[in-house]
């Protein structure tokens, strides 16, 4: 077997709800977790020729279904510039492996991660202090609170793109997902080259994680002219109108 697809990212951006959504096609195995975390993983990669017994050890949902066409995973982090490596070993995996991204307002994505390590405990600065101590593209950092970094979505888009062309990867907005369910679902299967399907967005709490947070005004200009520059680049490259993101 070979796993078909990777939903790469972004964090925070609703991989999970679409993990949760393909799971229910019957021509689609997701791995038993969502994130397997193989291909960011230094340790699976230290002997040669590389065995991927492992990592195929977590697709055996296919024996639940009888029509399985392609294997797919969620792990946002192969993205991430801090996993440089990922793109090359996707690559080397599989040279038709197929991208799918979730992008969201990265202000609003920022928010979302550092309201979450709050909920988790690993977080006890305010958003405030959070976003000023942060150091934009230090791979050494804290990526666990790497709240404005994982927002630079060009930058690691053109790192996939030098190993896999433009045909392979799907770009697919966070808000999208959600308020035009059906016709980016439709989207995300056409492009996987199998049979569409629909599947009910209504009392899904998928979307949300269980966690409020505030933003004031400076907080938020802050965030704005960090991220201005990031989003026309965005909307150059992928041919977005992303009005609503500034």
């Amino acid at each position: 077997m070979k796993v078909n697809f990777v939903i790469a990212g972004a964090q925070k951006a609703g991989t999970s709800a679409l993990y949760h959504f393909l799971s229910q096609h019957q021509q689609i195995c997701m791995s038993n977790l969502k994130e397997c975390h193989f291909f960011d993983n230094d340790d699976n990669f230290l002997d040669a020729p590389k065995s991927y017994d492992v990592y195929h050890a977590n697709f055996l949902n296919f024996q639940k279904k009888k029509n399985v066409k392609i294997y797919g995973e969620a792990t946002p982090v192969y993205m991430y510039m801090y996993w440089h490596k990922c793109p090359e070993r996707l690559f080397q995996y599989n040279q038709e492996l197929k991208i799918v991204l979730i992008l969201r307002n990265p202000i609003e994505r920022a928010i979302s991660h550092w309201s979450m390590n709050q909920s988790r405990g690993l977080e006890n600065r305010t958003f405030s202090e959070s976003i000023r101590s942060e150091k934009i593209y230090q791979l050494n950092q804290d990526r666990e609170r790497s709240y404005l970094d994982r927002g630079f979505y060009s930058l690691q888009i053109k790192r996939l793109l030098n190993y896999f062309p433009p045909e392979n990867i799907l770009a697919i907005k966070t808000e999208d997902l959600f308020f035009k369910h059906d016709i980016t679902l439709k989207a995300i299967i056409n492009f996987l080259n199998l049979d569409n399907f629909l599947v009910e967005v209504r009392h899904q709490l998928i979307f949300k994680g269980n966690y409020q947070s505030k933003i004031n005004h400076k907080d938020r200009k802050l965030l704005q002219d960090i991220f201005s520059q990031e989003i026309a680049k965005l909307e150059s490259l992928l041919k977005w109108d992303l009005e609503g993101w500034v």
